[in-house]
């Protein structure tokens, strides 16, 4: 008969580990966490290559035609002595040429804008309004250059003309170095002389005239692409100081230059003289393609007088260098 059970015995070694089991399958994702704080910003990066030139656009449609400009035209006719001038003289009218057929018409003149220029009368006395001598006569008081030409460069310039008729001025300008290339017989470069002026002043001895009164010139015109011939006429206003009367001629001087700009130091607003008094003569506009030049000459000086003009019986004439 089989006897009692006996004890367990020891544990016997470990065995090796079996094969890896499937993968079970993937959990549900979680939320996503807060946004965080955005972070400081970077440096700007470095600029790109410029990139090609887009086509030219369409043009665009054409703008409404202006009105149509209307003409002043100037008239002159002799003018017998009776009551708008005692020793005969110029009657000057002036109108808008309404009809455009460059004809001022009887129809067409402004009457409130018709003005006389007298012959002036031998050994006017004083009575009566203004003071004026039995004779008048012109007298240079100054001359200069523009305000921005080199303020060492003198003018090595008589006054006084040696005829007593011709005054002699420059629109050249050694400061502008364009122009300075071309030379000028109006400068000398060796001993850095200006040979002639920009401007004059005169004064016309024995006329006195008030400060609202005007003087007017009458004068002929000749240059390049200009309106050449004449009469023409001007009015300035007259500068008066201590009674006496003043006035200022001067030049204009301008040059464009392919890639080099416009130049135009000679010119009224750089010239140190009132432009109320002052009488352009001489205009010159060169632009490397053509040339247009004015010039007054022959010019004879009138003064305002119950209502019209009347000469001084002075005349002047420029040359230009």
């Amino acid at each position: 008969m089989p006897g009692p059970e006996g004890p367990p015995g020891p544990a016997g070694p470990q065995g090796e580990p079996g094969p890896a089991g499937a993968d079970g399958q993937d959990g549900v994702d979680g939320q996503d966490g807060a946004v965080g704080a955005t972070g400081p910003a970077g440096p700007s990066g470095p600029a790109g290559p410029e990139g090609p030139q887009g086509p030219q656009g369409e043009q665009g449609p054409a703008g409404e035609d202006g009105e149509v400009a209307v003409k002043t035209l100037i008239n002159t006719s002799d003018e017998a002595a009776g009551d708008n001038c005692a020793n005969g003289g110029v009657k000057i009218e002036v109108g808008e040429d309404t009809n455009a057929d460059g004809i001022l018409d009887t129809d067409e003149v402004d009457d409130s804008l018709t003005r006389y220029v007298c012959n002036g009368a031998d050994g006017e006395d004083s009575s009566g309004g203004n003071n004026y001598a039995s004779s008048f006569s012109l007298v240079p008081v100054d001359m200069g250059l523009s305000s921005v030409t080199p303020s060492n460069m003198p003018v090595n310039a008589s006054l006084y003309p040696e005829d007593n008729f011709t005054y002699l001025l420059t629109g050249y300008d050694p400061g502008q170095e364009i122009i300075s290339s071309q030379g000028s017989a109006g400068y000398d470069a060796e001993n850095n002389l200006m040979l002639y002026p920009h401007w004059i002043k005169f004064k016309i001895s024995g006329l006195q005239l008030e400060p609202s009164d005007k003087i007017m010139f009458r004068y002929y015109q000749v240059g390049a692409n200009s309106n050449n011939g004449g009469p023409y006429f001007e009015t300035i206003d007259v500068e008066s100081i201590g009674g006496e009367s003043f006035f200022y001629i001067y030049v204009n001087n301008s040059w464009t230059w392919p890639g080099g700009g416009f130049f135009h130091n000679v010119k009224l607003e750089n010239h140190p003289i009132p432009d109320a008094n002052s009488l352009l003569v001489y205009s010159h506009y060169n632009n490397w393609f053509s040339t247009t030049t004015s010039q007054k000459i022959n010019i004879e000086i009138f003064y305002q007088s119950n209502g019209g003009f009347k000469s001084t019986n002075i005349m002047f004439t420029t040359s230009i260098y």
